[in-house]
């Protein structure tokens, strides 16, 4: 019988706090806390949706470059990374300025870019676990 293997996240290697992003990217509205404090973690490459990935993926260490820290090696998973947070940055904006204008946001456009912002993280777990599986055959 193979042994199954667990893993540990990224941010949990780095005693950050893990996020349910498709958890939140379901919720049908965000408070302007809400979406400010994920926008905040999408920011980080240690709790964005590449750093609740396994800690096993290659990412640039510290020593190498502070700003990328934690950033994964794969070019095309940093890119959806790099997608992500932008899709993240877009549901804060209309959030933002609704809040800031005192208006009502569209739901349709509302929705629009939580299924961006879902699509790319499902991109972004489909690549990872090809990753994994050619690290671990």
């Amino acid at each position: 019988m193979a042994k199954k293997m667990t893993f540990v996240s990224y941010a949990e290697k780095n005693n950050q706090p893990t996020f349910d992003w498709n958890h939140f990217l379901r919720q049908p509205d965000h408070t302007y806390q809400e979406i400010s404090y994920a926008t905040s973690l999408a920011s980080q490459w240690v709790t964005c949706a590449c750093g609740n990935l396994c800690e096993i993926l290659p990412r640039i260490k510290q020593s190498e470059d502070s700003y990328r820290k934690g950033q994964p090696t794969d070019r095309y998973l940093a890119d959806l990374g790099i997608s992500f947070y932008e899709a993240i940055g877009r549901l804060e904006n209309l959030i933002k300025y609704e809040y800031l204008h005192d208006q009502v946001y569209s739901i349709q456009t509302l929705y629009e870019y939580q299924v961006e912002a879902r699509i790319v993280l499902e991109k972004i777990e489909e690549r990872a676990q090809i990753l994994i599986n050619r690290l671990y055959p």
